[in-house]
């Protein structure tokens, strides 16, 4: 049986500012791969720091593989308004750095009166989802989870855009049955979400990372077992 684990920095070790560390066997893919490590599942873990949810059909494509379950967490660089286009936020010219160095100065006023924009646009991200279904028996997608306090009034905009990016996929998921949806924003508001994610940039912390791990465990049991029950 084959899963991937694919997606942004919400997988990835990370050592937060102002202190907090997640190590790599503390993130929730290593801590799902390493539940199942007593059976026959061949796990390939996949992320990286500011990957769109619209670049991750042409990445499970270059593996030349069908899985039978695919998890991808991404969309928050889709869907996350800010000050700046992608490609000035990306270049690495004088005048660019220049531009983004002033912008963050003034980066709640700039989004409130003159720019603030989103680096995948609605269709880009509704395409993305629609060529998904190719590479995998199953496809699951994990919602955005709410940001920090500190991150919304510094971002406006972008917590309602979260939301908005949750239910147009839950929408979408609901009209094919292969696909579904993990939804740890709903397990976190039900408690206090803040228990989970960094205060400063909104990642998960040690404990987000195991809530987030028993989900999709969670899940793949309920794909494993339908699978084992399809070959029999």
């Amino acid at each position: 049986m084959k899963v991937l684990l694919i997606g942004d920095s919400f997988g990835l070790e990370r050592v937060h500012s102002g202190g907090g560390k997640v190590a790599t066997n503390e993130t929730w893919p290593h801590l799902v791969m390493n539940h199942f490590n007593n059976e026959k599942i061949d796990f390939e873990i996949d992320f990286e720091g500011f990957r769109r949810i619209v670049e991750c059909p042409a990445i499970i494509e270059k593996k030349n593989k069908l899985f039978d379950v695919i998890i991808i967490q991404a969309g928050i660089v889709d869907c996350f308004t800010r000050p700046l286009g992608i490609k000035l936020s990306k270049n690495q010219s004088l005048i660019s750095k220049i531009i983004r160095r002033l912008v963050r100065v003034f980066r709640k006023e700039w989004m409130l009166y003159f720019n603030a924009v989103q680096w995948s646009s609605k269709n880009e991200i509704e395409n993305a989802i629609k060529n998904l279904v190719k590479y995998g028996n199953k496809t699951g997608f994990v919602s955005c989870c709410p940001i920090s306090l500190s991150q919304a009034i510094n971002s406006p905009g972008a917590q309602e855009k979260l939301i908005e990016f949750n239910a147009s996929i839950q929408k979408f998921v609901e009209t094919d049955d292969n696909f579904f949806m993990i939804r740890p924003d709903l397990a976190f508001l039900k408690r206090d979400y803040t228990d989970y994610i960094h205060p400063k940039d909104s990642h998960f912390n040690v404990k987000g990372n195991e809530m987030m791990s028993a989900l999709v465990i969670h899940q793949l049991n309920i794909h494993f077992k339908e699978i084992k029950t399809t070959a029999n």
